[in-house]
């Protein structure tokens, strides 16, 4: 998996509250035409790495929001392609303020350096260093979170990575896995990034995780990038179970029903 190794220290409470902060001042000004970002300007560049980190920590809040609607226990997390933690962290933080119980944290990052990060900033979390094909699965979780890893290069068939999500889960688990969203509206996002090794529109992607997870029910929801937002504000993540809006991100929930 790739990763930019430049990430500014910051823990996810600084994140959001830089970012709102700066909101607040206009420090920030972004146009768009037709859905997509055709200018922006800031007042400090790290600003500009924040809000590309920011729709990775939204999924993580919105996987926050969702648990506490449905009263869901958690107690062993996994996070695959966790990246240095800092979503995670978020996580985290939220569960233990809802239940005041520590949740268990495994981590899986496939880059060595990454992993190290990741096991330097949460030290509670046991972080492994290795690809999560390699590794066997144990269903013991409550909780499975992979985001943006589907299609990736680092993959050989994304039908493993859901067995291995499947795999891990236990009887009343659920999963979370989010991806860039790829279709021919003049809305949605048609680039492919150079380490997609493969890629999906809506009906694809349900159609994939349907294979592995048939007798689950799989709820859809949709997810803009930050910058687009700021110019046409709108909520985080929203459900769009019938694809009746183009998206950045499609982001699927697997649980029972």
């Amino acid at each position: 998996m790739q990763n930019n190794h430049d990430r500014p220290e910051f823990d996810a409470f600084d994140l959001t509250q830089t970012v709102d902060k700066r909101l607040s001042l206009n420090d920030v000004n972004v146009t768009f035409e037709r859905g997509r970002v055709t200018s922006i300007s800031v007042s400090d560049p790290q600003l500009l790495t924040y809000f590309r980190l920011l729709h990775h920590l939204e999924r993580y809040q919105f996987a926050l929001g969702w648990l506490a609607k449905q009263n869901h226990s958690i107690q062993h997390i996994l996070d695959i392609g966790s990246g240095d933690g800092y979503g995670m962290r978020a996580l985290y933080e939220g569960l233990r303020q809802q239940s005041d119980k520590k949740p268990l944290v495994t981590s899986i990052e496939l880059d060595s350096d990454v992993a190290a990060l990741c096991r330097k900033n949460n030290p509670e979390f046991d972080v492994i260093q290795k690809n999560i094909i390699d590794l066997e699965p144990q269903p013991r979780y409550d909780l499975v979170l992979c985001f943006e890893l589907l299609g990736n290069a680092s993959l050989a068939s994304d039908l493993e990575l859901l067995k291995r999500i499947m795999l891990s889960l236990n009887s009343q688990g659920c999963a979370f896995v989010s991806i860039a969203t790829f279709d021919e509206s003049e809305f949605g996002r048609t680039r492919r990034k150079s380490y997609s090794a493969r890629i999906y529109n809506r009906q694809s992607l349900l159609d994939t995780v349907k294979q592995v997870f048939p007798e689950h029910k799989i709820s859809l929801y949709g997810q803009y990038y930050p910058l687009k937002r700021i110019a046409a504000p709108d909520e985080a993540v929203w459900p769009n179970f019938d694809g009746e809006r183009s998206a950045d991100f499609s982001i699927v929930v697997i649980h029972r029903a």
